[in-house]
This record gives C-alpha cells, structure tokens and sequence, in this order.
C-alpha cells in the first residue's frame, strides 16, 4: 500500500495541482470577481471586490472609481427584486442600456476572456489533418498533371 502511495497516489496529486495552478493563474484570479455582474451571480461578490477587478480594465473604463462604484450599485440595485435574471455575461450584455456604459464593457470583457485553449487546440488538431489530407491529394494530382503535361501527345 505504501508502495502505490509513494510512486503513484502523490505524484498524481502534485500534478493535479500543479495543473490547476497553471491553468488559474494570477490574470484569472484577478477578473473572476467581474462574475458578480451577471444579475445571477449578483450576491456572490461584494462591490468591492468587483471595482478591483475592474482596475485591472481600468484602460478600457471611462470615467472615475467614484463613477464606476455607482454604476455597479444601479446595476445591482436593478436585479434585486427580478427573478428571472441572466444567467451568463452574453445575456445581460441585452440589458446594459445608456445608463450602464461601463457594465456593459466590463461584460464584454468577461463574456470574451478564454476559459480555456482547448478550443484553440482542437482547431489545430484539425487544421493539421486537413494539411495532411490536402498535401497528399496536391501532390498525387500535381504528379499526374505533370506525367500528362510532360509527356508528348
């Protein structure tokens, strides 16, 4: 039992963590409080912890801190007594109005960030079979076009 332990159960463990520290790293960390603006997910995050997140956007933001703090309040003031709130950044981006300029853009930028690269991966995966695919079918097609524009009629 120990055996199976030491060199497989713990080696496991730290490659599980070692995993999910490189995959949640320091950048997402810092964004994933701007979830509290999905009206479903308003009473999860405090509005403190949403205006440092938003700091780390503070380039794309207009306005002040002061400006930013009472569009977040409006904004959480507006879904308090809704019960059918969105769900996901893409279905409260329907409900960012003039009122909610910056909202809309810190959802924006939520709504976009990557998860993860295993779409990008996938896409290569396939980018990369379909080079294959087409270089051998070029080059018997290129092959056979040249013996026929080669040889004399």
């Amino acid at each position: 039992m120990d055996w199976f332990k030491v060199t497989i159960f713990i080696p496991f463990l730290d490659h599980i963590i070692h995993e999910l520290d490189s995959r949640f790293n320091e950048n997402f960390n810092n964004i994933i409080a701007l979830e509290g603006l999905i009206p479903a997910n308003i009473n999860f995050y405090d509005t403190k912890s949403v205006l440092e997140s938003a700091k780390f956007y503070c380039e794309d933001i207009e306005g002040s801190d002061l400006e930013l703090k009472a569009e977040i309040h409006l904004w959480k003031n507006k879904w308090t007594n809704i019960q059918n709130n969105p769900q996901f950044a893409v279905e409260a981006l329907e409900y960012c109005n003039e009122f909610f300029p910056n909202i809309k853009i810190l959802l924006q930028i939520f709504a976009t960030s990557p998860v993860s690269t295993a779409t990008a991966e996938r896409s290569f995966s396939t980018l990369r079979r379909l080079k294959n695919y087409l270089r051998s079918t070029m080059s018997e097609f290129s092959i056979e076009k040249g013996k026929n524009v080669d040889q004399p009629k």
